[in-house]
């Protein structure tokens, strides 16, 4: 009969819960087999042993795991206990162990008799004969378990319902005096106390609860007498925790004004007594590296003598050591800063790319002193403060930490100022974390100062009494060369049972016998100094010149690195953590815990610092470019370390000169000239590029823009004209200041913000700005392209004439009203003494002035006239098909108008309709019309590449846009035609879209190395565009259809372009391949140098038996169907063979996959 599936889960839930039910009782032990017939006398009944096994508290409590260890033994000797005596006839038929109460059911049978009554009786003898024989065996060895009578009946139930000592007494009937219940329960131990009768919620019961003394006291009660009938009524026994689930829940929601401190007391206790211990150790542990993988020597032997990839960190070190070499007094500065006892902080700025990380690292590796590096980039950028407490942490090795709670703390705070009127303090500021989690670092920083300094003095303690016993033992060597002292030792003549008869060190009594001692020795006798020993120690340095014990306080500070600090961020809450980290830092370096070194990108950046430290200055380091030759030579190492040992011509040094040493702007170049690009496009694009990323960043893409920015347009191109058309390529700071239209009290400020968006750097002399420079020495031919550009250099110069123009104007005006003020006073009145009049001298100065503003003013406004001339001559078409045009259009629309009249009035219809018309007269209108047409589409080309740049994509940087290719070419790869697939340009078509995309994607030979043999027919164009240095890979398919491509490309013959790039080639690919196609792959790999290849996959339908093996030391992964051939391939991983049809012999098989030890 089949059943629902509903019924049979129904039916094995059942019986799971029968099987659990009666768990106990499978574990129960027989002990004799009922009888098939007994005696009418005869009956049964239950004794309880308790304290057998552990008594089983909780879920959590495994002792009960000993007990099951322990129960065959333990019931055999209870078996023999109890069957050792038979009081009345008793025999035991099973043992049932109860684990969770620790005790034993024991099931008897004994002979009843009418006169008394007999269970009693047996209860007693049982007891004593147990007392007799040492008691009741246990687990435990204790001994101290008992034999009971049940009264009731046994209820073995395995819930979890674990013994307490309180019991809840449940009435099936009448109520029970407290009387007849303590005279109940007290045998079985001191009942603490004892509640009347009271109704049991949710039931119809009503029940007392007894607590009693012990739990080996409600045990044996709760299985005795569960199910007894007292007085008609019959009783029901429960375990009752001692504690209400919900009685502490709801004291403390009833009473948040006591239970809230109270949890924020122990909170608090226990992060301070537990977390920040561990806190302060992992924060030591990461400024000694204790769980850097890296510093771990089995890691440094790997990377030293396994080779994995190509690490150019040691050609690099030697390629900037010409460079460091201009960098001697910032070395000397560092390393004269870490020599000393630090009172103040080091700050070392200069632009990005100058070096100031390398040269740090380079200070750290050679002190060997516990570093702390702290990015305070990745704290400013970090989107949200839980973001930014988790990158702070990172930083310093704080752990474990807890940002979210930052949220809840806020909303704990909400909820008890709804509660109890007040919030409970426990949101804080993030400034204030920040300045808790740098506490614990100080102390971390403390505790590893004092722990290096004892161990340095324990260091020099040790170094001094061991120089003090060496030169205790050359004093006396010496002394023994002077003859001033004897070892009678040294005169002992050795013999059987004679031993050392030498009592030690003496001196001659007689002066006779003293050697005589060496020449120059007799000046030394009064001192007793050996020449080269005493007065110098083993390091070289003079004793008077030691002062050991503060060198060794010096050397035991740690270091502390703060990279990319900025005292302005643009965000009020991030301008307020880098002020705690700048207080924090100078904290330390005043207390002298640890030497402080804040790295910069300029030298505004130090304010915060300089307000932390009001009472000491700042130690300045200024970093600059590299010279021109130190990066000529950068270049020319980093090329020979791609592979490229072409020496550099005069017009890529040139190149790199415009660069100026920037090591960023270097890095740019080697990574275009690696995509296969010359040094001199790359420096001209990085040139072209910086020109659009300034004219966005310092003059804003439209007027609103230009408002949002620190500074105003004329400002910024006052900076670059006067850069550009300077002859010393600077500007004096103060004269700069004081000009148009920096005067005013926001004049030093917009200078200020330039510097910050590295458009100016500012240099200084003793402390004091100096001179105004390009904030990247490529920007100056960024400024002079800009400068170049005659219809912005026209905007920009009316703009900035505006104002000129305002104030002469003004000043004019003024003027005017000045004269006629004066006028009226009266000019001709004479001064006392005939002399002119303090009117008179007025009105002179007064029309010097306006003189001067007049001319002003005439040269501003011919000036103007004459740069919206320019921009009036850029807005005409400059076409060369419109040159015959008889007007001057001044714009495109315009042009097309015209062209439109012109066609009206030529009347082509006429013209074609009259056959008189001669053939010059057509031809003429033909060849009007075909310059028109060409007209047209270079406007509407020259219109479509205008809205392509305004487009939102169009505004991306040109890397952004080759990243957003490269994941194109990956997802749509070029597919050629075939019988049942259609063809596809894939990537390709991203040059199809605009003139500035096709250019990004021939300029990326890594696109075209990718998809070699794709189409067959461009596979030449694919070749010359993937260049000569990518990595290549290469598709060899041979599935076309000929009736679609006929029979001009036959399968596979490309076997030259294959050679000629097969150094470069990193995955080939065959399928669909014949005969043919197959035999000539094979002897391509067998006859070529595939030294790169590392994917190889071929699917083929027939193959000779060709021998010859592949050799590719780089190859990992092969997939061959229905080919197969040789191969010696040590670093494979991975060997896929399908459908292997194919005659190959086994021992060539064997030998070849003997040849990979990786293949697994």
């Amino acid at each position: 009969m089949m059943l629902r599936t509903s019924t049979r889960k129904g039916l094995v839930r059942l019986a799971g819960s029968q099987r659990r039910a009666l768990s106990v009782v499978q574990d129960a032990v027989d002990v004799e087999p009922a009888a098939s017939a007994e005696d009418a006398n005869t009956r049964e009944a239950w004794l309880f042993v308790d304290s057998v096994f552990p008594t089983r508290l909780g879920s959590w409590d495994l002792r009960y795991l000993w007990g099951d260890c322990q129960r065959d033994r333990v019931l055999e000797r209870l078996n023999a206990l109890l069957t050792s005596t038979q009081p009345h006839g008793f025999q035991p038929l099973s043992l049932e162990p109860h684990h969770k109460d620790g005790g034993v059911f024991v099931r008897f049978k004994y002979n009843a008799s009418e006169l008394e009554d007999v269970l009693p009786a047996i209860e007693r003898t049982l007891k004593k004969h147990a007392q007799s024989h040492g008691g009741v065996p246990s687990t435990t060895f204790l001994n101290r378990g008992s034999i009971w009578l049940v009264r009731g009946k046994p209820w073995r139930e395995d819930m979890n319902r674990f013994p307490t000592q309180i019991l809840r007494v449940a009435f099936d009937g009448p109520d029970l005096s407290e009387e007849s219940l303590y005279a109940s329960f007290r045998p079985f131990g001191r009942i603490r106390d004892l509640s009347p009768p009271s109704a049991v919620p949710n039931t119809p019961y009503r029940a007392s609860r007894i607590t009693f003394k012990t739990f080996r006291s409600s045990i044996i009660a709760r299985n005795v007498l569960y199910g007894n009938t007292v007085d008609g009524t019959r009783l029901r026994a429960f375990y009752e925790p001692p504690v209400n689930a919900h009685a502490l829940r709801d004291w403390i929601t009833n009473h948040p004004r006591l239970s809230i401190p109270v949890l924020l007391f122990l909170f608090g206790t226990i992060t301070l007594a537990v977390f920040d211990p561990v806190r302060t150790f992992l924060v030591e542990a990461k400024m000694r590296d204790w769980l850097d993988y890296r510093s771990l020597s089995a890691y440094q032997w790997i990377r030293k003598n396994v080779p994995i990839g190509h690490s150019g960190d040691a050609d690099e070190e030697e390629d900037v050591e010409a460079a460091w070499q201009q960098r001697a007094e910032a070395k000397d500065a560092l390393a004269a800063y870490v020599s000393d006892v630090p009172s103040t902080i080091l700050f070392v700025h200069g632009p990005q790319g100058s070096g100031k990380g390398r040269m740090v690292d380079r200070l750290v590796k050679e002190q060997h002193r516990p570093t702390l590096n702290i990015d305070c980039a990745e704290i400013t950028k970090a989107r949200s403060d839980a973001q930014l407490i988790s990158a702070l942490a990172r930083a310093l090795g704080y752990w474990p930490v807890f940002p979210y709670l930052n949220n809840m703390n806020n909303l704990i705070d909400m909820a008890t100022k709804g509660l109890i009127g007040q919030p409970a303090g426990l949101s804080t500021s993030i400034p204030e974390q920040v300045s808790q989690i740098l506490d614990i670092a100080s102390a971390a920083i403390q505790d590893l100062k004092a722990r290096e300094a004892a161990a340095s003095s324990d260091t020099i303690k040790k170094m001094r009494k061991a120089s003090k016993k060496r030169d205790q033992a050359e004093r006396s060597w010496w002394d023994v060369v002077r003859g001033i002292w004897h070892d009678p030792r040294q005169d002992v003549i050795a013999a059987p049972g004679v031993g050392d008869l030498g009592i030690g060190d003496e001196r001659l009594d007689n002066e006779k016998d003293a050697l005589e001692p060496p020449p120059g020795a007799l000046a030394l006798k009064e001192t007793h100094m050996i020449p080269g020993v005493d007065d110098v120690d083993r390091n070289g340095a003079t004793r008077k010149d030691r002062p050991e014990a503060e060198q060794s306080a010096v050397r035991a500070l740690p270091l502390i690195v703060l990279r990319n600090f900025s005292s302005s961020t643009g965000s009020t809450g991030r301008d307020a953590v880098m002020d705690v980290v700048a207080r924090w830092a100078a904290t330390l370096a005043e207390g002298g815990l640890a030497h402080v070194v804040v790295l910069a990108d300029n030298r505004e950046d130090s304010r915060s610092l300089a307000k932390a430290l009001p009472a000491r200055p700042l130690v300045n380091v200024a970093l600059t470019d590299a010279d021109a030759e130190s990066a000529r030579g950068l270049m020319r190492a980093r090329l020979r370390a791609v592979g490229i040992k072409e020496d550099l011509d005069d017009s890529s040094l040139k190149a790199i000169d415009k660069l100026g040493g920037r090591a960023s702007d270097l890095a740019g170049v080697l990574r275009k000239v690696r995509a296969g690009a010359t040094v001199e496009a790359a420096v001209e694009e990085i040139v072209a590029r910086g020109a659009g990323e300034l004219r966005k960043a310092a003059f804003g893409d439209d007027a609103e823009d230009a408002r949002a920015l620190p500074w105003t347009r004329a400002q910024a191109w006052a900076v670059l004209r006067g850069l550009v058309l300077g002859q010393s390529g600077e500007l004096p700071y103060a004269a700069t200041l004081a000009a148009h239209p920096f005067g005013g009290d926001g004049g030093e400020g917009a200078l200020r913000a330039m510097e910050r968006a590295e458009i100016v750097s500012i240099s200084t002399v003793d402390g004091r700005p100096a001179a105004i420079r390009p904030g990247r020495p490529v920007l100056r031919y960024v400024f002079e392209r800009l400068v170049a550009d005659e219809v912005w250099r026209a905007a920009m110069e009316i703009e900035y004439n505006g104002p000129l123009v305002d104030k002469a104007e003004s000043t004019v005006r003024k003027s005017e009203d000045e004269l006629e003020l004066l006028g009226k006073i009266g000019l001709d009145k004479q001064g006392w003494f005939g002399g002119e009049s303090a009117a008179q001298i007025r009105a002179k100065y007064v029309i010097a002035k306006m003189k001067d503003a007049q001319r002003d003013l005439e040269r501003l406004e011919k000036e103007n006239a004459a740069w919206k001339k320019v921009l009036a001559k850029d807005d005409a078409p400059v076409l060369s098909s419109c040159s015959h045009l008889p007007i001057t259009m001044s714009s495109e629309l315009e042009c097309v108008q015209h062209l439109r009249e012109r066609f009206k009035a030529m009347h082509c219809a006429e013209i074609v309709a009259n056959w008189s018309s001669t053939a010059r007269e057509r031809s003429q209108v033909s060849q009007r019309l075909h310059q028109d047409a060409t007209t047209l589409r270079e406007i509407l080309r020259e219109t479509n590449a205008q809205l392509n740049t305004l487009a939102p994509i169009g505004r991306l940087p040109q890397e952004i846009l080759g990243t957003v290719f490269n994941l194109v070419a990956e997802a749509e790869l070029p597919q050629c035609a075939a019988a049942n697939t259609a063809g596809s340009l894939g990537w390709v078509r991203l040059l199809q879209i605009c003139r500035g995309w096709r250019e990004l994607c021939i300029g990326m030979p890594s696109l075209w190395g990718r998809s070699l043999g794709r189409l067959p027919r461009a596979l030449p164009i694919f070749v010359k565009r993937a260049g000569d240095h990518v990595p290549l890979d290469y598709y060899l398919s041979t599935g076309w259809d000929r009736r679609l491509h006929g029979d001009q490309y036959p399968p596979f013959t490309d076997l030259d372009v294959l050679h000629s790039v097969s150094q470069r080639v990193e995955r080939l690919e065959l399928r669909n391949g014949s005969f043919t196609d197959s035999l000539s792959i094979q002897n391509a790999l067998a006859i070529g140098s595939f030294d790169a290849l590392q994917h190889l996959r071929i699917e083929s339908y027939a193959v000779p038996n060709i021998r010859s093996p592949l050799k590719a030391d780089a190859l990992l992964t092969i997939h061959f169907r229905h080919f197969f051939m040789p191969f010696v391939a040590p670093r494979l991983t991975t060997l896929s063979l399908h459908a292997m049809h194919v005659a190959f012999d086994i021992p060539t098989l064997y030998n070849t996959l003997q040849s990979c030890p990786l293949l697994v």
